[in-house]
């Protein structure tokens, strides 16, 4: 058990990677990071436009298109700061060669339609240095794939997200995205961590994150 109930159990073994993630939804923005995903989003290609402004994808000025890009920043920043987040420091190893995936935090957000989950690539018997940071970095996200379900029959399929490297870190890290966002009567979500080549069901999971909804809330 980890903070606010949730949980994780093993069941099985590695593969190699085959598959890009289908993530259309742009991150807070690092520019040490990149995104990836089985769908691209263009810049300013996005249905809400309170959070995309116009500006981003027309041929206005570069000074017009910076400003625009800054102002929504600002408002993803914003909002991200009010959405349901929980903390969270749960190992799980198996699924990238010689590391183990350290999962940070899982935030919903409602506007995206998504729960962000955020995540480091640790060595499992190394010190963190700069050097073997970059190389869990260049091993890419390709290695595990995510699944989901609740407690109200809702499935949620893997977007894709953003990995990377801080400019002066020495953990790579990514955040990595579900769709949907939970129902407002779920009560619980079952994050499914799958090698890359499986199947990408539950039942087929080589390790579950079981979390209580709201997030933050304790399992009763």
């Amino acid at each position: 058990m980890t903070a606010a109930g949730a949980r994780i159990t093993p069941n099985g073994l590695i593969r190699p990677p085959i598959v890009h993630g289908r993530r259309f939804i742009p991150p807070v923005v690092d520019w040490q990071r990149v995104s990836w995903g089985r769908k691209e989003l263009s810049v300013g290609d996005a249905s809400n436009d309170d959070y995309f402004p116009s500006g981003l994808g027309t041929g206005d000025s570069t000074a017009e298109r910076a400003v625009a890009f800054y102002e929504m920043l600002a408002k993803e920043r914003e909002m991200l700061a009010r959405a349901p987040h929980l903390a969270l420091d749960v190992a799980i190893p198996g699924l990238v060669p010689g590391r183990y995936l350290r999962i940070t935090s899982l935030t919903v957000i409602e506007a995206y339609d998504v729960v962000r989950l955020e995540y480091e690539v640790v060595l499992l018997d190394e010190l963190p240095t700069r050097e073997n940071a970059e190389e869990s970095r260049a091993l890419g996200p390709h290695w595990w794939l995510l699944s989901g379900r609740d407690d109200r029959g809702a499935a949620y399929e893997d977007l894709g997200g953003t990995y990377g490297l801080p400019e002066d870190g020495v953990v790579a890290d990514g955040e990595r995205d579900l769709r949907p966002a939970p129902p407002p009567d779920a009560t619980w979500l079952e994050i499914a961590f799958h090698a890359a080549g499986e199947p990408e069901t539950v039942e087929h999971a080589r390790y579950i994150l079981k979390v209580s909804l709201p997030l933050g809330v304790a399992f009763s």
